[in-house]
């Protein structure tokens, strides 16, 4: 049996550290755990930008929509 794998997801609203120089807030980061234990970067969408994600189910998020 495979075991099983492990994601992490943020989304960040507002301006946050290690936010790329003109990227737009609001941002969805996706993370994955790796088989060395650490998270890799599978994912880093911001607002305007819709984008499927496949793991660990199908779904489609433009950060931008999840705004007030």
């Amino acid at each position: 049996m495979l075991p099983a794998r492990s994601y992490h997801r943020r989304f960040e609203p507002n301006p946050f550290k290690g936010q790329l120089s003109g990227e737009s807030v609001s941002v969805q980061v996706a993370h994955e755990l790796g088989d060395d234990r650490t998270y890799q970067l599978t994912h880093r969408v911001a607002a305007g930008n819709a984008v499927t994600l496949h793991s660990p189910f199908e779904f489609t998020i433009d950060p931008g929509s999840l705004l007030p």
